[in-house]
């Protein structure tokens, strides 16, 4: 029985399914020689894509949105307190370093300078009239000594000519030393004489020391003038200081300025800025998921939104600066904070925004691009992170994804 079911097993034979040629086939050999093109392209695509992944290079970029800006910008600020009587700028007008935009009130400082110049004209006469005048004090002394010595010897001769006529001898100082009035008429009035001739002289010697005492009053008008010259020259430079002047050429960045004729400023206080044409900047607030791939030094092309599609053109720059915590954190008053606020209209407003500057290449802008530059106008940005072949890139990017994981 079991020999039987062998045997029988051993006989069956196989079902297939007959095999069709080609001939009598409608389309089959089309068919056969489109999917061996296609699996050829296929592989010659990845052939392609292979070698151009070795060969070929590309950027990677962090696109953002930013501001222009110059990097020098000069604060013109009030030298002296007062009102403003004129301004002589609008904003952007091009200023040279020394031009005069603002002029103060100075007429109380003119009065005040009017009136020191005027005493120190007068302290000048005083000292010039007392420099001139002691000459002539002196001879004046001079001839008061001599009329008093005069009159002095004949008043003694007087005396004499008494004394020896009522019989009191011919030695007159013996008999001044002992004389007293009341003895006699006569001598009393030539000893009157006599006496009232050496007091001129005595008097004439102390005019003569209060003479001398002149120079002490000629060295403090002295000192007087000074202290005037001081003060004119005081008053002159405040004069001076209400004509603010420009620190450096450039184009007045500050808006309404049509405002201030009229205001009173402190000294020390910001009244205008200029920003120097020659070199620009590009200020971005980046989000905190991208800012991590920009570096300083990072190659960054530009375009500025303010001009035409015809006029446009991409520039070159590089990252010159990445803030370490975002705008918003910045203290009050920061660098940061307060150029980023010029940024905010350019960017997406939020937490994590930091900070980046881009420094355009001066070589690459033309001077008439610079002359049309504005504070303020939109850049669309692009930062190059990272740059390579394709397959490297690719290759980074899984590494990166697999690190992450």
């Amino acid at each position: 029985m079991s020999e039987a079911r062998a045997t029988a097993s051993n006989n069956v034979i196989p079902l297939r399914l007959p095999e069709l040629g080609d001939e009598g086939q409608p389309g089959g050999r089309f068919v056969k020689r489109a999917v061996s093109v296609t699996l050829g392209v296929i592989a010659l695509l990845f052939l392609v894509t292979a070698v151009v992944s070795m060969v070929v290079s590309m950027d990677v970029t962090v696109k953002s949105a930013g501001v222009l800006e110059p990097v020098n910008v000069w604060p013109i600020r009030a030298q002296a307190a007062g009102p403003i009587r004129e301004v002589l700028v609008q904003s952007g007008d091009t200023v040279k370093p020394g031009d005069v935009v603002i002029r103060l009130d100075a007429l109380a400082l003119e009065t005040q300078l009017a009136q020191l110049e005027a005493q120190y004209r007068a302290a000048q006469l005083d000292r010039d009239r007392s420099l001139a005048g002691t000459p002539v004090e002196r001879r004046q002394q001079a001839q008061r000594l001599a009329n008093a010595e005069a009159r002095l010897t004949r008043s003694r001769a007087l005396l004499v000519q008494r004394m020896v006529e009522y019989g009191f001898g011919s030695n007159p100082d013996s008999l001044l030393r002992v004389y007293r009035p009341g003895q006699h008429v006569m001598l009393d009035q030539a000893v009157g004489e006599v006496r009232g001739a050496e007091a001129d002289i005595r008097l004439n010697a102390a005019e003569t020391d209060m003479l001398s005492l002149r120079s002490y009053d000629e060295r403090r008008a002295d000192t007087e003038m000074d202290r005037l010259q001081a003060q004119i020259r005081e008053s002159r430079e405040r004069i001076s200081r209400t004509s603010i002047v420009a620190p450096s050429g450039g184009v007045v960045l500050t808006e309404q300025l049509e405002r201030l004729p009229g205001a009173f400023v402190r000294e020390g206080e910001t009244l205008m800025e200029v920003g120097e044409v020659g070199e620009w900047r590009v200020t971005m607030l980046v989000p905190e998921r991208d800012v991590h791939k920009i570096n300083v030094g990072d190659r960054v092309r530009l375009e500025v939104q303010a001009f035409g599609q015809r006029e446009r053109r991409q520039l070159e720059g590089r990252v010159s600066h990445v803030a370490a915590e975002p705008a918003g954190a910045s203290p009050a008053g920061s660098g940061d904070a307060a150029q980023a606020g010029g940024v905010a209209k350019a960017a997406s407003s939020g937490p994590g925004l930091y900070r980046v500057v881009a420094s355009l290449d001066r070589g690459q802008v033309q001077r008439e691009e610079l002359d049309r530059f504005r504070r303020g106008y939109s850049v669309q940005a692009n930062v190059v992170t990272r740059s390579g072949r394709i397959a490297e890139l690719a290759w980074g990017y899984l590494r990166e994804k697999l690190n992450r994981k």
